[in-house]
């Protein structure tokens, strides 16, 4: 299930369709509340934690193919709508299988903040003032629980539990589709955690998956 998010006097809960709202961290009295935002979850239900980041609370929504896919921007004080964008898929097909609960992270490139959001089929990155979508890479998995890590100019992303793939992508310079381009720097499908977010320690990048824990080079992918 989310975890909340405690900042300064403020806790901020959300529980999916059931609702999300700010309430006061001292009294509990309830601050604002949304119960608005309907989705329909797989069974495991909304499972992905909000993002805080300034005065912008994130909400990611990857419910099921036959219901809404969507990140979704709240003014943390009031809880007004700031952005919704929708996830795109190519040809406008939906895949049979979309929901995911990973937690998504804001990177700044060349001064700007990007929100790094994988979902279902595909990570992609957004604007995080005005929600645009920046860049997507395409995998083949669904059911994404592992967290975004971001070092040395490089983000990496866990494509799920059901076609695990690991991928190092160059978020500077990425715009459009970079499924097929430089801007992923390599990918294995090689050890690559399920649920267990990565780890960034002392230019190592660290995955553990139910029966192996790797050391990998984070600028090529050589396991150590």
């Amino acid at each position: 299930s989310s975890s909340p998010i405690v900042f300064g006097d403020r806790v901020y809960v959300t529980f999916g369709a059931a609702g999300t709202a700010c309430l006061d961290a001292e009294t509990g009295k309830t601050v604002w509340e949304r119960r608005d935002i309907p989705v329909k979850y797989y069974d495991v239900g909304p499972a992905s934690s909000p993002v805080l980041c300034r005065d912008t609370l994130i909400l990611t929504c990857d419910g099921q193919a036959d219901d809404q896919r969507f990140v979704m921007a709240l003014d943390s004080h009031t809880g007004r709508t700031l952005w919704r964008t929708d996830r795109k898929f190519p040809g406008d097909v939906i895949p049979k299988k979309t929901h995911s609960s990973s937690v998504p992270l804001v990177i700044n490139v060349a001064g700007k903040d990007q929100l790094v959001s994988p979902g279902g089929l595909g990570v992609r990155a957004y604007d995080l003032e005005s929600g645009k979508e920046l860049w997507c890479a395409r995998y083949g998995g669904w059911s994404v629980v592992p967290r975004p890590v971001f070092a040395g100019g490089l983000v990496f992303i866990c494509s799920g539990t059901v076609q695990p793939t690991l991928l190092a992508i160059r978020p500077e310079g990425a715009a459009g589709d970079i499924t097929d381009t430089p801007a992923v720097v390599w990918k294995t499908s090689k050890n690559v955690p399920a649920m267990p977010s990565p780890l960034l320690v002392n230019d190592r990048l660290y995955t553990l998956t139910a029966s192996t824990l790797s050391g990998l080079k984070p600028a090529t992918g050589e396991v150590l």
